[in-house]
């Protein structure tokens, strides 16, 4: 570090929780490579720290002038400071092989990041620039009109459809949609679009997913739907492939739950697959973000709803399927990015699917979510305390709501406690799922589990006296891809089909049964009749009893809020004050990035606000 008075400084930050310890070891490596000056050193400590809390950068503008921890430390003028910056031996520009690189918009980086953030923003763009794919209309006609057949009977694009004829004309092609919106029957009928489009040509289709929970449930959607039996990888193992040229290149590549994927991962994916292979991404982008750095899903979406296509795709939509003009005008503030890619092109890659075929626009839960979604807390809570299908349950006293908790766990888990095989204890495990806004603490994930273990064994339907028990629901939260099991996987323990006087634990195995496996080669895993709303994500319960802390915490926010309410298919209940939940929705995540820039151009900036 420069100097003892720096060092100091950087550690009262430390002691004032302003910092963490990797983010000020992170500060004191660098001053290991070179000499460092205190303002950089600083601005490092707090790089350090927005990337811990998903940001992919740190935007100096938001901190400049500022002062930290109570006036223990005044971050320098902008100017200054950037002054400073770029006088180190570690500060770069972009492109330069540097291990910070300060931006022309004043955003300080690591340089990985920016790199990920240059290429996935330019493989995206150059996909983009590249035109419609080489398509026949008429054939496309034919087999578009056989498929939705009442597309073109209202006054309005059917979406479902617009979305699969956009996958088929692009070579990129986003699709966003809550639960329940058709997202995977839509790329199911875009892989019959393209086959019957070109029927001599088998495509080579890889379908790939973050985790591998949500990879396997993609390749059964799939088939639900109607599609061919494919199955569904993670995005790690995709990459592996891609680089051993053993396989051949796909022709679609289908990326489900993009939200859940970090703007690392999607730069090596979308970088290793061949810029011929059309590429689908399907998301949800009002949902939780990834758990490491970026909001990759939602900076690409970042201006679609203000910025209507381009007159060309408008053209060529109407001309394939004379169905009404698509909004082609694009707003002043929609200025075309520093290439010269006006935004629009990029709107014509991306369909919204707002209409949801599981909630009523008068349901609880569907009315709750499109609130919470525009930031109406008190709609949401109107909402919820108005439908047979939601609720609000306000609790203020630890004692009360013991009682009521324990009560409510009692009448959830009572038939799955009497279940008298593991396909059934599974069947109705999915029926109801407690979700904590939290991990830690008494209102937490863990906590919670050990509460409804105790009320389950205090009422004589569960033994939870040894680490392993009759009925215990087990969720894997590390890959194992010998077992095949991966992150995110729910099994539960049960005697073993071998031999009754031990336990096993089942797990489903992708073809309507399950398989058996010794508990003691599972791998990481936890309890799970209680879990996390990240946790959570990707999957989805009959009923859900969504539980918020009595205290404000930085980890609510309404993208938490919105995920909670909508795993749930019939019902939802959320227990906790109705000034916290207000508090939580008034926050969205707002993660600082340079990639909604890149691709839509400036002016579309969205201050973060970094914590002091």
């Amino acid at each position: 570090m420069s100097t003892p008075k720096e060092t100091a400084a950087l550690e009262k930050l430390l002691e004032h929780g302003v910092i963490g310890a990797l983010d000020l070891h992170f500060a004191r490596f660098l001053a290991t490579l070179a000499v460092v000056p205190p303002d950089a050193a600083l601005a490092a400590a707090l790089l350090s720290r927005s990337v811990g809390e998903g940001h992919t950068c740190l935007d100096l503008r938001e901190t400049a002038g500022g002062e930290l921890g109570d006036g223990i430390l005044r971050c320098p003028p902008l100017a200054a400071w950037e002054e400073s910056l770029r006088r180190s031996e570690l500060v770069g520009e972009p492109g330069e092989a540097k291990p910070l690189i300060l931006d022309g918009s004043h955003r300080l980086y690591l340089e990985r990041y920016h790199r990920y953030e240059r290429t996935l923003a330019q493989e995206i763009l150059e996909r983009v620039r590249a035109g419609n794919a080489d398509v026949t209309g008429g054939r496309l006609r034919e087999a578009l009109g056989g498929l939705f057949p009442g597309a073109s009977a209202g006054p309005e694009p059917d979406m479902q459809a617009l979305a699969a004829l956009t996958a088929a004309m692009k070579r990129f092609c986003v699709i966003s949609g809550g639960p329940g919106s058709g997202k995977t029957t839509t790329v199911a009928a875009i892989l019959k679009l393209l086959n019957a489009v070109d029927p001599h040509k088998p495509l080579r289709i890889a379908l790939t997913a973050p985790t591998g929970k949500a990879a396997s449930r993609l390749g059964e959607a799939m088939q639900q739907a109607g599609g061919a039996p494919l199955e569904g990888r993670t995005v790690h193992r995709l990459l592996r492939e891609l680089a051993s040229f053993r396989a051949a290149d796909p022709d679609v590549v289908v990326v489900d739950e993009v939200s859940m994927a970090d703007l690392s991962l999607m730069s090596r994916l979308m970088d290793a697959v061949p810029r011929k292979s059309r590429v689908i991404w399907l998301g949800d982008k009002d949902q939780l973000s990834s758990v490491e750095a970026g909001a990759v899903l939602g900076d690409v979406c970042g201006a679609s709803e203000r910025v209507g296509c381009s007159a060309e795709h408008a053209a060529a939509v109407r001309g394939i399927t004379g169905w009404p003009a698509l909004r082609s005008e694009a707003p002043a503030e929609s200025a075309p990015d520093p290439s010269g890619e006006p935004p629009a092109a990029l709107r014509d890659c991306i369909v919204l699917l707002d209409k949801s075929y599981r909630f009523s626009g008068a349901g609880g839960i569907g009315a709750s979510a499109a609130a919470v979604r525009r930031g109406d807390a008190a709609g949401a809570l109107r909402a919820l305390s108005s439908s047979p299908d939601a609720a609000f349950c306000e609790y203020r006293e630890a004692e009360r709501f013991s009682r009521e908790f324990g009560g409510r766990v009692n009448q959830a888990y009572a038939r799955f406690a009497a279940a008298r095989s593991p396909e059934e204890a599974l069947s109705l495990l999915e029926r109801f799922r407690v979700l904590c806004a939290l991990r830690r603490g008494p209102y937490g994930a863990e906590a919670l589990n050990r509460r409804i273990e105790r009320l389950l064994a205090q009422e004589g339907r569960l033994a939870p006296y040894h680490r392993w028990y009759s009925h215990r629901p087990v969720l894997v939260v590390r890959n194992d891809y010998g077992m095949r099991l991966f992150n995110g996987d729910v099994g539960i323990v049960f005697p073993s089909n071998r031999d009754a006087a031990r336990l096993a634990a089942f797990f489903p195995d992708g073809r309507g049964g399950l398989r058996e496996i010794p508990p003691v080669m599972l791998p990481e895993h936890e309890t799970v009749f209680a879990m996390t709303v990240h946790k959570s994500q990707g999957s989805e319960y009959d009923e859900v009893l969504f539980l918020l802390p009595p205290q404000p915490s930085e980890v609510l926010s309404r993208e938490l809020v919105y995920t909670a309410l909508t795993r749930a298919r019939a019902r939802v209940e959320v227990w906790g004050k109705k000034d916290v939940f207000t508090w939580a929705v008034d926050r969205p995540i707002l993660r600082n990035s340079g990639l909604r820039e890149a691709l839509w151009g400036p002016g579309l900036r969205v201050p973060a606000g970094l914590p002091t």
